[in-house]
């Protein structure tokens, strides 16, 4: 092999290696464009799904915020509805407590005609042989008054209904009286009539007052009275 001939064979080498270089070199830029391509969607696509996430948690959060935010409201309505209610039944609870004193106290004859009737229904549940009746200082005149009226009514009642005779001693109870009759607009404690019998040194009691009655009569009714009011 001559110069020439040399020559010419590493021209063709070089020009073969360099075809070979351009083929790697864009082999490589294609690979690394892919590569680079690929982990910039897998970052994005993994950015996308962290924002939205976050988003979505973000959301949730706010949904539940907005139904506690919605369900304290409710509740706080409802209460508010339910103490204006209870306040208004209470107001007329004690409308009628008044109302009742007044009526007893403009009504005397009336209201001896009751308290017997009391008496005997007291000494009936009690069924005992010694009772002490209190009652307010102011009806003290009253119930002396209809107290062996009363006790002859009950004795009258047994023996009719068990063919018994019972004895029976009253004492009026001097020392403690039931609190006065009821003012508006006051909160000192109250009673807007009636008595109260006791046996057995105070452990057995018959709470006979009016107050003791209209609460039980306001009770039963107040189902009632609810729907009437607010209905």
């Amino acid at each position: 092999m001559n110069e020439r001939q040399a020559q010419e064979r590493l021209e063709k080498l070089t020009s073969i290696i360099e075809k070979i270089g351009h083929s790697k070199e864009e082999e490589i830029k294609r690979d690394t464009e892919e590569n680079y391509n690929s982990a910039k969607n897998q970052y994005l696509k993994e950015g996308k799904d962290k924002v939205k996430a976050e988003f979505d948690k973000k959301w949730k959060q706010l949904e539940v915020q907005k139904r506690i935010t919605r369900s304290t409201s409710i509740n706080a309505s409802r209460l508010n509805i339910m103490k204006a209610r209870n306040e208004c039944v209470n107001s007329l609870l004690e409308e009628a407590r008044i109302a009742l004193a007044e009526r007893v106290s403009n009504d005397q004859e009336e209201y001896k005609q009751l308290l017997k009737m009391l008496l005997v229904q007291g000494f009936i549940k009690l069924l005992d042989q010694e009772v002490v009746v209190r009652c307010r200082q102011e009806d003290e005149n009253l119930v002396q008054q209809v107290l062996d009226e009363a006790k002859a009514q009950f004795q009258e009642i047994m023996e009719r209904e068990t063919g018994k005779t019972y004895t029976l001693s009253v004492k009026l109870d001097a020392d403690t009286y039931l609190p006065p009759a009821p003012e508006p607009d006051s909160h000192n404690p109250s009673c807007s009539g009636g008595v109260i019998l006791m046996s057995h040194n105070g452990k057995i009691r018959c709470q006979n007052t009016l107050d003791d009655r209209l609460d039980l009569t306001f009770s039963s009714t107040l189902p009632l009275i609810r729907k009437m009011l607010f209905s």
